[in-house]
């Protein structure tokens, strides 16, 4: 009896646990379904914040990115810009950026090298002008001294410049013609064919305009390119530097052979007159003393003179 008793004593403790146990599960099971319920909530609110999060992030990365490229793209459209007005010839625009970046830095760069670009361009504008410039004086300086050649060229006898060491420095047709070239050798070999300066027998018309820097006219006997001599007068005229000082002596040569030799011819025939005038007057003299003797004999003999004859 004692035994039944305990036995439904001990059947009520565990049903009295197994109840427990099993409010506890339910009670587990609530508190799970409202933990689960409010983790369920807070995720969402942690997803939505998140997405928010998320939203406001990609709004600043992508402002922070339009604002990034359109910082580094505005100089970039500037200078592309700039490149095309410089390539116009505008050189007086340049790039307003005082960022210490390296877009800064370009555009201080590029500035620079616009202006240095700009520089080389005048200079090279006025390296143009110039060349132009001197090529105009060149064709003018070329067209007077073909003038002056033609001038020279026309001249009938030869006409050449001679410098301080006696090389001729200009020289015409007809004195090529005899053999005298521009940097042929010296005057004296061109003209005398000689090694040396000119003798005493010839005087040097440039020592004489040298010395006194003044126009001389000398004869001498020159040859022409074959070795035939002929006469000729020279006529040397000095040129001068600004200081007044002979450089250099215009010589033309006229040829005077035939004139020479007439001159001679012209002098043998004046002796000659000369001879036979004294012969001609000699016999006139003789001629008037016979007429006088006869005279004298007529008178004595009583007869009329014969002669008109003073006495």
């Amino acid at each position: 009896m004692i035994k039944k008793k305990a036995d439904d004593s001990e059947l009520l403790e565990v049903n009295k646990l197994t109840e427990i146990i099993k409010k506890l599960q339910v009670d587990k099971e609530k508190i799970i379904s409202n933990m689960h319920a409010k983790n369920t909530s807070l995720a969402n609110r942690i997803l939505k914040t998140l997405l928010i999060e998320i939203v406001i992030v990609l709004f600043i990365a992508l402002s922070l990115g339009l604002y990034i490229a359109r910082s580094i793209s505005k100089p970039i459209i500037e200078l592309r810009d700039l490149t095309l007005k410089i390539s116009r010839g505008q050189w007086g625009e340049k790039i307003k950026l005082k960022s210490s970046d390296e877009i800064g830095q370009l555009a201080t760069s590029f500035n620079k090298m616009t202006e240095d670009l700009q520089k080389t361009t005048v200079s090279r504008d006025e390296l143009s002008k110039e060349v132009a410039e001197r090529m105009c004086a060149e064709e003018k300086i070329r067209e007077q001294k073909e003038f002056i050649e033609r001038i020279i060229d026309s001249l009938q006898y030869p006409f050449y410049v001679i410098n301080m060491d006696y090389s001729v420095a200009l020289c015409n047709k007809a004195a090529r013609e005899k053999g005298v070239v521009e940097g042929g050798g010296y005057c004296y070999q061109l003209t005398h064919h000689l090694q040396e300066h000119c003798s005493e027998e010839h005087r040097c018309p440039l020592k004489e305009v040298v010395r006194t820097k003044k126009p001389v006219v000398v004869e001498h006997i020159h040859y022409d390119k074959d070795g035939n001599q002929y006469v000729v007068e020279v006529y040397g005229d000095p040129i001068f530097d600004k200081d007044g000082q002979v450089v250099q002596m215009i010589e033309y040569s006229l040829d005077i052979t035939e004139r020479k030799k007439a001159g001679e011819e012209q002098k043998r025939l004046m002796k000659d007159l000369e001879e036979t005038n004294k012969i001609m007057v000699g016999r006139e003299l003789r001629m008037i003393e016979l007429k006088k003797e006869v005279n004298k004999l007529s008178d004595k003999l009583g007869r009329p003179t014969p002669y008109d004859v003073d006495v």
